[in-house]
């Protein structure tokens, strides 16, 4: 790989080289400056059909001689254009408040040998930035140490990805011991990496140390990736302070190139009032032209005698026509309202006020109230047709709890007294049987979990809900996760503390769909321990109860539980030796880096025994049963759009009342065929069509993203005509991408409904946008907030 960005540690540019141009730290969110205010806003506001026709009209009477004066028009169209104008300006200076506060927020940055305090906009790449516990980042950051003696630290990336659980980020090993300005200062070092990009998962680049100031001699080279990659956005936990070297500033971090600016969302009474302004404006003009027409001929047949004319200098030239077209004009201007708009805005600026005074919208837990970004969309609400929901997190708790097992083909169930009970007769759970030791085992220690202590009580912290709930579970029926290092892992067995050497981790990605680890065990054995969805891992597994277990995973899904397989296999010490020599390369690797680990991974897990299975409950929250009921007796149509397995995504539908007992189901899945995809559909829509006349039989679809991109590119007509007809829709297995085509096929329909989507991450941002509507959840609240938006809609 070429890399493009070059940087300077302490911007120390070797003799010869032109210095490179980077974004400064400042950012922007505000529309208007001082000088641009008041023509840019004057042009937005004369861009509204009502404004720009009474501007017309004013303009007019000032160069006609009139039987109406200006004044009578001008005055409240001022009034009307200043009320919006102070409106609009006091919502920017709330921006440009909200900027200079970041902007000037104090950071500690390392300059001419000592610590200095700067503006956050004041901030090089190329510096060296200090950050302490709880603060945010203030830009992209490659992290050089930290105060954990492990060189590793703790973030949380909820204001970029939605996620609230700990992650765990480390430090090149040449720099985790340089702790003071002083040691810091000595280093010379560049940073070669990648331009700059919205992927907040893909960082690739690599730091290069030398003996001298001038970087001719190269001591060591070490490549970097995202887990060495401190974001904008994210803030430092239970680490005392970090150094790093900002790479990207401004308008280049990945949480800038991920804030595109939202399109104008047009509300649909503002499209009504524009359509019949319109029509006012055109039927003032043609009566003005009928009138002025009859005018015309009235005065050349008019009897010349008539006393009262007889001192009247008749004008038919071009000049007269149109002074006199122009004086109906004014005479008709009153047919349009010149307070409709403000009176709108300002009734829909009070009402944005009242969402935020709803108690019954209020979140006590976090002492936050429900808040309208944006007053222009408030009537939207009480026209809702089509509400697209997410499920984890918004229809469900995102609070796992490990309910259930299957070891060697044998099931297992949690009970209340903290025990697994075995489901077949003739069968127990015991410690002393090694297949459930090498599975608990397998859930003790392979994952990302980290360790944190208060006050003398073990806590667990981790990035995934599903690994703390299955580590947590390992430790109540008897394999304690203690502690994990770079170079090793404690567990507890039976009162006894084992101690696991730490060799690789191979990391969990999309498309492998699973995460490995490989440890030496207390008497020498090299494991590969995997875990990861059933897709994936079983069909890499060539002994154990492969064909049960598969079994297995099907009931607990459709149980609406969340399923991990987890295999296992001893690796000889010869073939670690390959092994070994794969991983090194890997980590090492500048180019191409990603490719070669992909080929490693696929050559290491390979020919793995399953031994068993986790099922974990993610709970609905309260009152999503009676709000699905109440939005259906409103005519509101409910859409599920998640990423989940479908088996899961079903049971969770039909126990939040989504799918009713009496629903008829239909699935449209794995389909990669157009043909078959309009064979369903037509079938479909035959039944469809009958019950719309019917009213018998209510039908509900099922489609996962595979037949979605299928039906996209073959029936996309089809397939929204079918789908629009349907009591209910699931669709699972989609790419926020995706979730955000749904919305907007559904939006664009002929019919124009008004669409809400409702979610609480980053990958529903897509699908928010998109909606004439967005409710996003605060992703650092927990609770129940689904029944919020039936009070939202209805109020």
């Amino acid at each position: 790989m070429i890399f493009h960005v070059q940087v300077y540690v302490f911007n120390r540019y070797p003799e010869g080289v032109k210095p490179q141009a980077f974004a400064d730290n400042a950012i922007k969110t505000s529309k208007y400056t001082f000088w641009n205010f008041l023509p840019k806003n004057l042009y937005e506001q004369f861009k509204r059909i009502a404004n720009f026709y009474f501007l017309c009209v004013v303009i007019i009477m000032l160069c006609i001689e009139t039987p109406i004066g200006p004044g009578t028009t001008m005055m409240p169209l001022i009034i009307v254009v200043t009320i919006s104008l102070f409106k609009q300006g006091y919502e920017d200076y709330q921006r440009h408040k909200a900027d200079n506060e970041v902007n000037h927020r104090l950071v500690n940055v390392i300059r001419h040998g000592c610590l200095q305090q700067i503006n956050s906009k004041n901030i090089r790449v190329g510096d060296v930035v200090k950050c302490e516990c709880e603060e945010e980042f203030p830009c992209d950051m490659v992290l050089l140490s930290s105060s954990d003696e492990e060189g590793s630290c703790f973030i949380t990336t909820a204001n970029l990805d939605g996620e609230t659980n700990l992650k765990i980020l480390t430090c090149p090993e040449e720099t985790k011991s340089l702790l003071t300005v002083q040691e810091l200062y000595g280093l010379d070092a560049s940073i070669e990496c990648e331009p700059p990009n919205v992927d907040l998962y893909r960082f690739q680049g690599r730091i290069i140390f030398a003996t001298d100031t001038n970087l001719d001699n190269i001591s060591a080279m070490k490549s970097l990736g995202s887990s060495n990659l401190l974001l904008r956005g994210a803030t430092l936990k239970n680490t005392k302070f970090v150094y790093g070297v900002p790479v990207y500033t401004g308008k280049d971090t990945k949480m800038a190139l991920n804030q595109a600016q939202a399109q104008y969302k047009l509300p649909s009474i503002e499209w009504k009032m524009n359509m019949y302004i319109l029509f006012f404006c055109f039927m003032v003009v043609a009566l003005a032209t009928v009138l002025t027409i009859i005018e015309f001929f009235w005065e050349v047949e008019c009897d010349k005698r008539a006393l009262y004319r007889t001192r009247v200098v008749f004008s038919h030239s071009i000049g007269g026509f149109l002074n006199d077209f122009f004086s109906f004009i004014v005479l008709f201007n009153y047919v349009i309202p010149i307070s409709l708009y403000v009176t709108v805005e300002a009734v829909k600026f009070i009402s944005s006020y009242f969402i935020k005074w709803d108690l019954e919208m209020y979140h006590a837990e976090t002492d936050t109230p429900a808040k309208a970004n944006t007053s222009d969309l408030n009537e939207e609400l009480g026209q809702i047709e089509y509400v697209f929901s997410d499920k984890t997190g918004t229809l469900t708790e995102n609070e796992l709890v490990f309910r259930k097992c299957s070891i060697e083909g044998v099931k297992y169930a949690a009970s209340t007294e903290g025990v697994l009970l075995a489901e077949a007769a003739g069968s127990s759970f015991d410690l002393d049987n090694q297949n459930v030791k090498d599975f608990l085992l397998a859930m003790s220690l392979c994952h990302s979990v980290f360790t944190t202590e208060s006050q003398g009580k073990l806590t667990y912290e981790a990035s995934s809900p599903d690994e703390k709930a299955l580590v947590e579970a390992a430790a109540e029926y008897g394999v304690k996760f203690m502690f994990a290092s770079r170079n090793s892992r404690k567990v507890r067995v039976d009162g006894h503390l084992d101690r696991y050497e730490f060799l690789h981790v191979l990391p969990f990605d999309n498309t492998r769909k699973r995460m490995s680890i490989i440890l030496r065990d207390p008497s020498g054995k090299i494991l590969l321990l995997c875990k990861g969805a059933e897709s994936s891992v079983l069909d890499i597994c060539t002994s154990g109860c492969v064909d049960i277990t598969r079994k297995h995973v099907d009931d607990y899904a459709a149980e609406g539980l969340r399923t991990l397989v987890f295999a296992m296999r001893e690796i000889s010490p010869e073939d670690f030796k390959e092994v070994d020599r794969l991983m090194v390369d890997c980590q090492n690797a500048i180019n191409d880096r990603e490719a070669k680990e992909q080929l490693a991974f696929q050559s290491i897990e390979d020919k793995l025994c399953c031994i068993g299975v986790t099922g974990v409950e993610d709970r609905l929250q309260d009152g999503v049963h009676e709000t699905i009921s109440a939005l259906k007796e409103g005519g509101v149509k409910l859409w599920v759009l998640t990423g989940d397995k479908m088996e899961t995504a079903v049971n969770i539908s039909q126990s939040c009342n989504h799918f009713t007992a009496s629903m008829k189901l239909h699935f449209l899945t794995a389909r990669r065929d157009g043909e078959s995809c309009r064979q369903t559909l037509n079938s479909l829509l035959k039944l469809l069509e009958g019950t719309s006349r019917e009213r018998t039989q209510t039908y509900g679809l099922i489609v996962d993203g595979t037949s979605l991109s299928t039906c996209f590119d073959t029936c996309p007509e089809l397939f929204l005509r079918t789908t629009l007809l349907c009591t209910a829709v699931l669709c699972c297995r989609l790419s926020p991408l995706q979730k955000a085509k749904v919305v907007r096929m559904v939006k664009e329909h002929k019919t124009n409904p008004v669409t809400l989507a409702i979610g609480d991450g980053a990958n529903d941002v897509s699908m928010i946008l998109e909606a004439n509507v967005g409710v996003e959840r605060d992703v650092c609240w927990s609770g129940d907030l689904f029944p919020f938006h039936e009070r939202l809609l209805s109020s």
